[in-house]
């Protein structure tokens, strides 16, 4: 039997593509500002930078400085209980200084009621509009990758798991030494491992985006350290093949077999493909242990690290100069919405 969900929110598909192409979704040039306010407390709020499932982004400045104000929607946090365990998490990643995290820069509440986490702006482009042009080379997604777990084995160290890793809400941002460095964003549904377990919104909307959930979401389990893995997994096969391993993003059965990289990736070390298909695994317990697990056999398996054991990663570390921008939408690579 085909099991099919129909998932309310977070991803549709695009017109004239399919689940696996992963389209250009860059800021939208013309965004609305119908209901854009000209103050939210102490923020100017000077337009809209994306909006979707968890909230609208705001272009903000705040005092002297540029912000991106992300406000939460308010079925994110309906209850005083929810709103206080974002607001405790959010504290958290104010906390967390990495160079492969955005800079949380303030956390509060705005004059209604909705939190909001008051973040950097990147000069860049998310990791999404790249891949539309095309795969990277192995060298370029190994080094991101990298970059990208370690910033991932920081958030778990701080008890905190994303929920919704994928190319849209990583920046590539030119560094000081002129190479390009990936940086993680939006925590609008990041999640603290103690707290209760939760799949979904007060109306009933999914947290995460289904194209990369793990499957055992799929069927109500929380997200986890193992999720999160997951999408990671999910994120390295669309850099390598420029496409999602899996052409149904709606139907959890075609996870039992991802398409290989072998086949849309050829010339890539064969033990890649295994160390990639490992961490898809519909198991949870069958995927590396964490992050730096993940990477590490990725790196083995490609060649480019010696033994399995890695070399010592620094998570609280000064980040590459970046100047201040325009933020890019924050959608699935199958949906112009987020």
């Amino acid at each position: 039997m085909r099991l099919t969900l129909t998932w309310r929110s977070r991803t549709a598909a695009p017109i004239g593509r399919g689940c696996g192409t992963i389209p250009d979704l860059r800021m939208n040039p013309h965004p609305s500002q119908g209901t854009v306010p000209a103050r939210l407390g102490d923020f100017a709020i000077v337009g809209t930078l994306g909006e979707g499932g968890s909230g609208v982004v705001l272009d903000a400045r705040w005092g002297h400085r540029e912000v991106a104000l992300k406000v939460l929607h308010p079925a994110l946090v309906a209850t005083p209980k929810e709103r206080e365990q974002f607001l405790a998490e959010a504290r958290l990643l104010s906390e967390l200084q990495h160079p492969g995290v955005v800079k949380v820069l303030g956390v509060g509440e705005t004059p209604d009621g909705r939190p909001y986490l008051a973040m950097e702006k990147l000069h860049g482009e998310t990791l999404a509009a790249r891949l539309a042009r095309g795969p990277l080379t192995l060298a370029i997604a190994l080094e991101l990758f990298d970059q990208l777990a370690d910033a991932v084995a920081a958030l778990h160290a701080r008890g905190l798991i994303h929920r919704d890793l994928k190319p849209e809400n990583i920046v590539l941002v030119a560094g000081a030494d002129g190479r390009q460095h990936a940086v993680l964003l939006d925590f609008g549904i990041a999640k603290d491992l103690a707290a209760p377990a939760s799949t979904t919104t007060q109306d009933g909307g999914v947290r995460g985006t289904p194209a990369y959930m793990a499957p055992e979401r799929f069927f109500g389990q929380a997200a986890s350290i193992a999720t999160d893995v997951y999408e990671l997994a999910v994120t390295l096969f669309a850099m390598l093949a420029g496409r999602l391993p899996w052409d149904d993003c709606a139907d959890p059965e075609v996870r039992l077999n991802p398409i290989s990289l072998a086949t849309v990736a050829p010339g890539l070390p064969a033990a890649l493909d295994v160390e990639v298909r490992r961490a898809l695994s519909t198991r949870a317990q069958n995927r590396p242990a964490g992050a730096r697990e993940l990477r590490d056999a990725v790196l083995v398996a490609a060649g480019r690290l010696a033994s399995a054991v890695a070399a010592p990663r620094t998570t609280d570390a000064v980040r590459p100069a970046a100047r201040p921008t325009t933020r890019s939408r924050c959608g699935a690579p199958t949906t112009r919405s987020r």
